[in-house]
């Protein structure tokens, strides 16, 4: 399947929602750590701009969107590391995609001055977690969060991969 990856627009959102209501519920537990039964606009608007970030999405040639991505500002505190974050919907698993969103995502945020990209990854979605170490990153474990036991966080400079 021949698939573009740009950033996203606020004309996104329908296709987001779409594609957020095909994912399981498991894939959406994955991706957000909460049950996430719809996603509205404003979730399209929030994380598509407003701030030091991004949002692609991958749609298909026929503008279907199949997969999400962000990257944003960990926070006020750290400006200097981003945080990564992947959906891909279930049809398309195991299919490359995500692994190129979340390339994608790394070459965005060096662009955008960060020296330094985080994800946090439920320590039962091994899915992720092979697919962050097939990346060139070297990542290394965030001993301290504050997302409890079963959040796996991993962070890695990204000077190596540009």
């Amino acid at each position: 399947t021949e698939v573009w990856i740009r950033l996203a627009r606020p004309q996104d959102a329908q296709g987001v929602a779409a594609m957020h209501e095909r994912c399981s519920e498991r894939s959406r537990y994955h991706r957000y750590f909460t049950p996430m039964n719809s996603w509205r606009e404003a979730n399209l608007r929030r994380v598509s701009g407003g701030h030091r970030g991004a949002t692609l999405v991958a749609t298909t040639g026929t503008g279907e969107v199949i997969a999400l991505g962000n990257v944003f500002p960990i926070g006020p505190q750290d400006e200097s590391g981003a945080e990564i974050a992947v959906i891909v919907d279930d049809a398309f698993h195991g299919r490359g995609l995500g692994a190129a969103v979340m390339r994608h995502l790394v070459d965005v945020a060096a662009r955008l001055g960060f020296a330094s990209v985080t994800a946090y990854v439920l320590s039962d979605n091994r899915a992720m977690l092979g697919l962050l170490e097939s990346m060139p990153l070297p990542w290394s474990p965030v001993a301290e969060h504050d997302l409890g036991p079963s959040v796996v966080a991993l962070t890695a400079p990204i000077a190596a991969a540009t």
